[in-house]
């Protein structure tokens, strides 16, 4: 555009704002409007174009202004974001931008709440100062912020809740008839899929279980919650403990990526014998003696509807008195340091089986060795459990 064509200021003002989407008003140093766009007029539902030499909240319909009072210089006015934006870069001289005001106008006869994204730049033209005001409307996207906090918070308590409950499941430490036992649990998110579980069967038996949901997160966590009610705490027969809570679990229709892993033990206080079934557990137990690390290895399939029906074996072992039961998901091996070098199941069975040490004092040192506490490269639950005969 040539010169010529910026004679008068307000053709200079309107060719500024012309064809532009957002809504746009330019201001003096006075806050009297000297132009603006059909954007403007859209937004505050404007249907008349008589909207030269008037103030903002004027033109707006400001929901403060009433009786046709004087925008800018009633009392209410400091309450204004706009009003005190507009001071502030008249005032300095200085542009405003991406500020957010909240501010309530008439619009169509109603009072209307809404946010708006406000930026304002200083322009001068012939030694004049002129302000050129944009306005956003962000009231529907606040509004659906402020929903998604709403649900996130309301998320955040659920899993607070699910979390409550799951932690009421897992057994106290401690001695059972002649054991005694030691566990850590780290979920590797709020909520975890390891479950562990020690009770009295009868005067002569103890049950043992230790369990894996696939998975993590809030879905694995209400299948150990699931999982606890199948367990039948009557039963002495570890095996049989895993069949009925297979049968249970078929009940369901889950999708074949879902399954437990699982083994299921019985000692018997009396006979010194520790019965064990495993339903696909990646790492059955190991029992320390003397001068020995022994693996109760059995297999059978994981809790699952990969097949109609399914039996598992029993193996069974004769414990002394001072000897050790070690028990881990592998959760604890596939964990890595810095380097990322797996912490493996050598490393923690060394920790684990150190007899000069009590239960709960391995517990501890294996926290230690797998840096549990900071270690930032946990990808799955942990449980680690000691169990002294």
């Amino acid at each position: 555009m040539g010169n010529d064509k910026f004679r008068d200021i307000k053709y200079f003002l309107r060719a500024l704002v012309d064809d532009v989407l957002a809504p746009i008003f330019i201001m003096d140093e006075n806050r009297v409007i000297r132009n603006y766009n059909k954007a403007l007029l859209k937004l505050f539902g404007i249907k008349n174009n008589h909207i030269i030499d008037k103030k903002p909240g004027e033109l707006f319909g400001c929901a403060l202004l009433k009786n046709h009072g004087n925008c800018g210089h009633e009392k209410y006015c400091m309450e204004c974001e706009l009003n005190k934006w507009s001071l502030y870069a008249i005032d300095k001289n200085l542009p405003i931008e991406n500020k957010i005001i909240t501010k309530e106008f008439n619009i169509s006869g109603e009072v209307v709440k809404k946010n708006l994204r406000i930026s304002i730049k200083p322009i001068v033209h012939r030694t004049k100062r002129f302000f050129v005001v944009t306005l956003d409307d962000v009231t529907q996207s606040i509004a659906l912020q402020n929903k998604l906090q709403a649900q996130n918070e309301k998320m955040k308590r659920d899993l607070l809740l699910a979390k409550g409950i799951q932690n009421g499941l897992l057994p106290e430490t401690g001695k059972i008839g002649h054991l005694d036992f030691h566990y850590i649990y780290r979920p590797c998110e709020a909520l975890g899929g390891d479950f562990i579980d020690f009770y009295h069967i009868d005067n002569r038996h103890t049950g043992i279980i230790m369990a894996d949901v696939s998975g993590h997160g809030l879905a694995s966590s209400m299948f150990t919650i699931f999982l606890y009610s199948l367990i039948d705490r009557s039963l002495k027969s570890p095996a049989e403990i895993l069949k009925k809570v297979f049968m249970e679990f078929s009940k369901f229709k889950v999708s074949s990526e879902t399954y437990i892993t699982m083994f299921s033990a019985v000692y018997n206080t009396k006979t010194k014998v520790l019965t064990v079934a495993n339903a696909g557990f990646n790492n059955p137990p190991y029992i320390k003696r003397a001068n020995e690390i022994e693996q109760l290895d059995c297999i059978g399939i994981p809790i699952s509807n990969w097949v109609s029906d399914t039996t598992y074996d029993e193996i069974t072992t004769k414990v002394k008195r001072g000897e050790r039961m070690i028990m881990f998901s592998d959760g604890i091996t596939e964990t890595t340091d810095e380097d990322g070098n797996q912490l493996g199941p050598d490393l923690l069975l060394d920790v684990l089986s150190d007899q000069k040490l009590t239960g709960e004092q391995v517990v501890r040192k294996a926290l230690y060795e797998a840096r549990l506490e900071t270690n930032t490269n946990i990808k799955d639950d942990i449980t680690i459990a000691v169990i002294d005969f």
